[in-house]
This record gives C-alpha cells, structure tokens and sequence, in this order.
C-alpha cells in the first residue's frame, strides 16, 4: 500500500557504487530515501571513481545519466548575500551540486548559486520546469540558505534578498506551493527540499494549493 515518490530500482547497475533505491512519504509527509548497496566497500566508490567534473572541498565529481523514472529539478544554494542586511553562510552551493549530482543531473544545467540564484531566476527556472512538466516524472526543488518568518509566512532568501524588504526581496512559501501544484495537477510528482532556518513552519500539502 506504499506510493511512492521513486519506484525502487537499481541507481549505477553494473558501476561502482550499484545500489537499489526507493524513495517514499513517511505518515507525517517527510521524503525518506532507502538504500541497499551491492557492495557495501563501494559506498563511496561512486563518488571518487565516477565524478571527475566538478570540485567541491577538495574532491573532484561529475553526473552520471540515471536509469530508472525521468527526473528533472533544480538546486538553489546560496550562501552570500550584498544587500549586508543578512548573514553569509558556508556550504550552500556545494551542498546544492552534490544534491543535483547524486540524482543524477548536470550542476551546468540544473544548479542556480550565489548571484546567479535571483528572485527572478530562480522563479523563472521554476516556472519552466512546471511547464515542461511530464505525466509520472519527479520534479525535484531543493533550496539550500536562509529562511525567514514574516507577514505569517515562510520566505526563502534569494542571492538579493534584504531583510528590510521581504516581500520585495524573497520568495514565499505560499508562491512556490502555488507553482508547485501546477506540476502535481499535470501528473507529475514532486519533491521538495528545504534547508534552511524555519523550513518546519512549511505546510506541505499541494491539495490545499
């Protein structure tokens, strides 16, 4: 009687790293990921042999195309912030790559960080992803940085975002849910991650959008 977000199946089969997978909603809505490795001496494997493109802290990495159900998304980190009005953070961006990249899709094509993570970008990438938006396929939106609560809502803070001017700078709870139930009305299947301060004020279900 499960439903899942992410049939099980083989991620990597006959790689480095082949692992069986699943993703599904624990009874309180959370996205809960299992795993089961083919060789538990390879559970890094993947990650050093394969991924070769890009560098985060050190370690060099690249995507590998994914078998199994059709994914797309788009990873949000940000950990500078000019308008001075709010606190940088560290990791943000290297935590989004490594997210895109262990689901299998390009950082070039799938990440938004710092100065490129507008207001207007990221609603813009998002909008095109609802629109292309398929019957079956995962959407995944993950924003990793600065969360705030204002005017009775959970904001996310772009790379423009002051503190000043929340409504003027941020993005809302509300608007991405909005824009999110687009997607789940056409079908496909969504996935959203938080990591920031607040997420928890966050009600997750798209029925009620």
């Amino acid at each position: 009687g499960i439903s899942f977000l992410i049939e099980p199946y083989i991620r990597f089969q006959g790689l480095p790293g082949e692992q069986a997978t699943m993703f599904f909603l624990d009874p309180s809505g959370n996205a809960l990921e299992f795993k089961a490795f083919k060789d538990l001496g390879q559970l890094f494997a993947k990650w050093f042999q394969k991924y070769s493109n890009y560098t985060i802290m050190g370690f060099q990495f690249a995507p590998t195309p994914q078998k199994g159900p059709s994914i797309n998304g788009l990873f949000v980190g940000i950990e500078t912030f000019p308008s001075g009005t709010i606190d940088n953070l560290e990791f943000c961006t290297d935590d989004a790559i490594r997210q895109c990249i262990g689901f299998g899709l390009d950082p070039e094509v799938h990440v938004l960080a710092d100065e490129d993570a507008t207001r207007e970008a990221i609603l813009g990438r998002l909008l095109e992803m609802i629109d292309q938006a398929r019957e079956s396929e995962l959407l995944i939106f993950s924003i990793t940085g600065h969360g705030v609560i204002a005017y009775n809502d959970y904001f996310f803070t772009p790379y423009e975002a002051d503190s000043q001017n929340i409504l003027g700078t941020c993005i809302s709870a509300s608007m991405i849910l909005k824009v999110l139930a687009k997607a789940a009305e056409k079908g496909a299947k969504v996935l959203l991650i938080i990591d920031s301060c607040h997420s928890g004020a966050i009600g997750f279900d798209l029925s009620r959008y």
